[in-house]
């Protein structure tokens, strides 16, 4: 068995055993380009490659942030300095117990420890990330395996979906959204003469978002998939569809703080799911969400599909 590292005529082996461990979790290889060989922070250094006889026994992904992150996202180096992240492991089942996922993991330790790391993140990344947590339910011997190796849960990440054929917006949605007429607040799809009040929403609300905004609306004009929540002519809402070409995709949902408790977000999130249904989806889903807001989504009548993991671990004294 050798473990080196990655070879650029390995990305076929690698999606394929991406394929078979992270079954409910499958990428394409244009996918995998795309997320991660086109990430500027992963290189081919942190990838490590064990095989046998020429054929893929196992890999881990590991790296750090070196790049500037885009806008909104600036303080976030800072924050995770000192913190390395990886994919969950790889490893073919017929090397399954073998001591090779242990192996593997512990190359990958060092490899960030010798970049002066002093947390490990499993799952954890963002922004444009699309693994964000390990599903318990369907990896079992993986979730265990990282808490036997002094890995601790850090959080949940919860992803929700909800079945659009025959939706209606509730009626007592829409008595909702009568009584907030009464305060001057509206509900629209973010047309160009509302791009400055957007951005301006999200430049003070949520910094953040305002990469995937402007994304949007310069890539292809894909404005009304954006649905507002309007004061006025000031934006206090934001929430879409169609996250980074991943159609059926929603979010972020984001209301400004002094109009929270008002179910502005409940009307605006209601209202977007009767604009896909217009668009003929059938469904809509969001890949992660925390505990504190699972609820609200509930109320929105989205269901758990996926209760998936974070992990981390901090590197021993």
């Amino acid at each position: 068995m050798e473990i080196r590292q990655y070879h650029a005529d390995d990305e076929k082996q690698l999606v394929a055993l991406w394929n078979e461990v992270l079954w409910a979790d499958k990428i394409c290889l244009e996918f995998f380009r795309e997320k991660l060989l086109l990430e500027p922070n992963i290189i081919d250094d942190g990838i490590f490659i064990a095989e046998e006889s020429g054929k893929m026994a196992g890999a881990v992904i590991a790296w750090t942030r070196t790049t500037a992150q885009p806008w909104g996202f600036e303080g976030v180096s800072e924050e995770q300095k000192d913190t390395g992240f990886m994919l969950p492991l790889l490893i073919a089942p017929e090397h399954k117990n073998s001591g090779l996922g242990k192996e593997l993991l512990e190359k990958s330790e060092k490899y960030l420890i010798a970049l002066g790391k002093k947390y490990f993140s499993v799952c954890e990344y963002n922004p444009l990330f699309f693994l964000n947590g390990l599903d318990k339910e369907s990896y079992p011997e993986l979730h265990n395996f990282y808490l036997k190796n002094q890995y601790r849960q850090n959080r949940i990440s919860y992803s929700m979906r909800i079945d659009l054929h025959k939706y209606v917006i509730p009626e007592d949605t829409r008595q909702i959204e009568k009584k907030l007429l009464t305060e001057n607040i509206t509900f629209s799809v973010c047309k160009p003469e509302l791009f400055l009040a957007a951005r301006k929403f999200l430049a003070k609300e949520f910094p953040r978002w305002l990469n995937n905004f402007i994304y949007k609306v310069q890539k292809i004009d894909t404005s009304s998939e954006i649905m507002l929540a309007l004061r006025g002519a000031e934006a206090v809402g934001f929430c879409q569809y169609n996250y980074y070409g991943q159609q059926e995709r929603v979010g972020p949902f984001g209301v400004s703080e002094s109009l929270r408790g008002k179910k502005v977000g409940h009307v605006m999130v209601a209202k977007l799911c009767e604009r896909m249904t217009e668009k003929g989806f059938q469904s809509a889903y969001f890949s992660s969400c925390v505990e504190g807001v699972k609820n609200f989504y509930g109320r929105n009548g989205f269901k758990v599909y996926k209760e998936k993991t974070i992990f981390t671990k901090e590197v021993s004294a």
